[in-house]
């Protein structure tokens, strides 16, 4: 047995959340070096996921996290230190379904190398991508210059080769579905690291998640239903939408992913939807430029409000979504006061 296999039996110190450095760290960021006596080593994807853990681990488990607050895992690259410390884990938690894609190849190369890894967003009943058959038809546009085509930014990574996702693996945006996975995850750390007090600490955990659940209700409720319209930066927030009784009628990056470019026949279409149908505001994101959005409220030629949400990570600190908790209460109130007036 390895020696990252007998530390679990061995006295257990604090939890810690740690990020790694390789992912937008600077030079004097790298990982401080795990104790043999320490706790089990649970090494999650992205900060959300990674603030999940950490509540149903308690002091019991060590949580680190590969990206930190505001990095977007469409498109962050993995470091050396990421990929050692993916090997040394005990167990590796990912979202899946493609999210990841960047780290394809090295969480297969840790698996293959006997690395446990869970994925939680397939075993959540996920949704297809609401607008799946819009993009395609984006697709067949034809040629528009440059500028028409849908560019794909990822370079020569092995992930360029898989084809389109076509299961949401945005799962966090729906309360409901990610209390099912607070109680999966004390399942997998009960099976996987051994006995703890991980399912009491998930229960808690979903106790909070649902009262959650139930602000979010609130809070949205103010919005006419004639308002209940969303226009986002990329298809993040289906699960919201389908939750919460909005429609998604739109987004400018095509499909569940940041890592391409709209034509200019499909920006200039969306430009007209969001004129045609009144809407006051543009969600863009914190995990992703913005310029693009701020172009399309340009476009549409009235004042149209550009409101960045907080969708595949946290938030800095200060800003309201430093928690998962936090990051699903703030973005139902910025829905809310976007849409509920004019």
């Amino acid at each position: 047995m390895s020696l990252k296999n007998n530390r679990r039996h061995l006295p257990w110190v604090g939890a810690a959340v740690l990020v790694l450095a390789g992912c937008g760290g600077g030079e004097g960021g790298a990982s401080p070096t795990v104790a043999d006596e320490g706790p089990p080593l649970v090494v999650a994807t992205t900060s959300i996921l990674g603030d999940i853990a950490a509540n149903v681990a308690g002091d019991e488990a060590q949580i680190e996290v590969l990206m930190p607050p505001g990095a977007d895992p469409h498109t962050i690259q993995a470091s050396a230190a990421d990929a050692a410390r993916v090997r040394e884990a005990d167990l590796v938690l990912a979202i899946g379904l493609g999210i990841e894609a960047p780290l394809a190849s090295l969480l297969d190369s840790a698996r293959a190398e006997g690395v446990d890894i869970v994925e939680l967003a397939p075993q959540l009943d996920p949704i297809p991508f609401a607008l799946a058959d819009v993009h395609a038809d984006e697709d067949d546009l034809g040629d528009e210059g440059d500028e028409g085509d849908v560019e794909d930014h990822a370079g020569e990574d092995d992930h360029d080769e898989q084809p389109p996702a076509t299961e949401d693996p945005h799962v966090w945006f729906d309360p409901i579905r990610m209390s099912d996975g607070v109680q999966l995850l004390g399942e997998e750390f009960e099976r996987r690291l051994g006995p703890g007090a991980w399912q009491e600490r998930a229960a808690d955990y979903r106790s909070e998640l649902l009262a959650v659940h139930e602000d979010i209700g609130a809070l949205t409720a103010a919005v006419p239903p004639e308002r209940r319209v969303l226009v986002t930066n990329h298809e993040a927030i289906g699960y919201f939408a389908s939750r919460y009784d909005f429609e998604l009628a739109g987004t400018i990056i095509p499909g569940g992913t940041t890592d391409a470019t709209p034509s200019s026949a499909a920006f200039a279409e969306l430009a007209r939807l969001v004129e045609d149908r009144e809407l006051p505001a543009i969600f863009a994101e914190n995990t992703a430029n913005d310029t693009l959005a701020q172009a399309l409220a340009r476009e549409v030629g009235r004042d149209v409000e550009v409101v960045t949400l907080y969708s595949d990570g946290l938030g800095a600190s200060g800003t309201g979504a430093e928690t998962y908790l936090d990051l699903l209460r703030t973005n139902a109130g910025l829905i809310a006061d976007a849409l509920a007036t004019s």
